[in-house]
């Protein structure tokens, strides 16, 4: 896991694609 502010923005970008259907994986599969 990323220990930068860009994580946040990321987890959040995933948040709003997962309530459209749409997760965006950046590192969910480790």
């Amino acid at each position: 896991m990323h220990c930068s502010g860009v994580s946040i923005i990321e987890a959040e970008e995933n948040l709003e694609a997962f309530k459209k259907g749409t997760f965006v994986e950046t590192t969910s599969r480790e």
